[in-house]
């Protein structure tokens, strides 16, 4: 498969299939939901995109899809937590008079280090 941007929308990328006999044919590819593992032992499922942090926001959680660490990593190996996201997408293709639908998965890893915490009074 060949992705090519799709516009102004990253979650709905094209792609080009080559399925086999069929030459041309096409497909949409939707992130049905991303499951986040922290590394501090939470795990955090979005289905949709998020909400990018604006300064009115000030110190509250993400409301549709945030994890707030509640201890620095300094005890994890490595002094990093190990995080992992990993995507499931829905794929819709047509091409050679058929269509049909795929689900892929794909995850990503990298670590990060919580140096410092800082109390918050969260109503």
């Amino acid at each position: 498969m060949d992705v090519e941007p799709a516009g102004p929308d990253p979650d709905r990328p094209r792609v080009g299939v080559r399925l086999g006999r069929i030459r041309h044919g096409t497909a949409t590819a939707k992130v049905r939901n991303v499951v986040w593992s922290m590394g501090d032992g939470a795990q955090v499922t979005c289905t949709g995109p998020g909400t990018p942090y604006a300064a009115e926001f000030g110190k509250q959680m993400a409301p549709d899809c945030g994890h707030m660490y509640t201890r620095t990593s300094a005890q994890a190996p490595g002094g990093r937590y190990a995080v992992t996201a990993t995507t499931t997408w829905e794929i819709s293709w047509a091409g050679g008079g058929q269509t049909g639908t795929l689900t892929a998965i794909r995850e990503s890893a990298t670590s990060l280090a919580i140096g410092e915490l800082q109390v918050l009074n969260v109503p």
